[in-house]
């Protein structure tokens, strides 16, 4: 299996708020790369990745990561951004 791995390591911001956005930032990113398919060597993606977010509430941003990442599957599917 081919695939294009990618190693983020996010700076520990400020707030829980700078970090999540940072985070955020990373999928769009992925996103746009995944969309641009003339760029893509691999369409498979591995991310490995130290997030430095806070998961007090691990259930609870697992959560939103999820949610978050099926909104960008299927806006990435259709098209849309």
């Amino acid at each position: 299996m081919e695939f294009l791995g990618v190693n983020a390591h996010t700076l520990f911001g400020k707030s829980e708020t700078e970090r999540t956005r940072e985070f955020n930032a990373l999928l769009d990113w992925l996103v746009k790369r995944a969309k641009a398919r003339d760029r893509m060597y691999y369409k498979n993606m591995i991310v490995m990745a130290d997030l430095n977010m806070q998961f007090d509430t691990a259930s609870n941003k697992f959560s939103d990561i999820v949610k978050r990442l099926i909104e960008l599957e299927s806006n990435l599917l259709t098209g849309t951004s």
